[in-house]
């Protein structure tokens, strides 16, 4: 999906509703919305763990891969590097998110579910503000890694709340 022009919240979301791709990810996992707040806690944890270090591998490896993924086919030096540091933030929020798996301090858990709702709401906000003001040609995936980014947040902060 394409936008040329600026993006509001009501057409990002119904977007997101009509995207195939997006429904493909969540349906299986979550018939309804109140499926996903039966979740554990933990199960949480993990599942963005995983994202994350998902998402960190390709980055530090293999950031040519990477780059074409997001739509940037012949990236230069200062892009590989920055997708190299970029994985390395991905890997460290992963290791972090291991950590609060296995602890069973609240506090703890609850420090890195809130730094996960402030990471991915400052990533949309970054996203929207190059799509609108800078004019950024949106990458393929762009809706999608939005709704997975907007579920996450929302998630981590009913969880961050839950463990109170």
């Amino acid at each position: 999906m394409v936008f040329h022009e600026p993006i509001s919240w009501e057409t990002m979301i119904k977007s997101i509703e009509k995207n195939e791709e997006v429904c493909a990810v969540i349906k299986p996992y979550f018939l309804n919305l109140s499926d996903f707040f039966l979740m554990k806690t933990n199960t949480f944890i993990l599942i963005v763990t995983v994202y994350s270090l998902l998402l960190g591998l390709p980055a530090i490896v293999a950031p040519m891969i990477a780059s074409d993924y997001f739509g940037q086919a012949s990236p230069n030096a200062n892009e590989l590097s920055l997708f190299n540091f970029l994985g390395g933030y991905q890997l460290a929020m992963g290791y972090l998110g291991y950590v609060a798996y296995r602890s069973t301090d609240k506090a703890t858990r609850r420090g890195w579910l809130l730094s996960i709702v402030f990471l991915t709401v400052l990533a949309e906000i970054v996203y929207f503000y190059n799509l609108n003001v800078r004019h950024m040609v949106p990458h393929k995936t762009l809706v999608m890694d939005m709704g997975i980014w907007a579920i996450m947040a929302i998630g981590a902060l009913y969880f961050w709340n839950k463990e109170k």
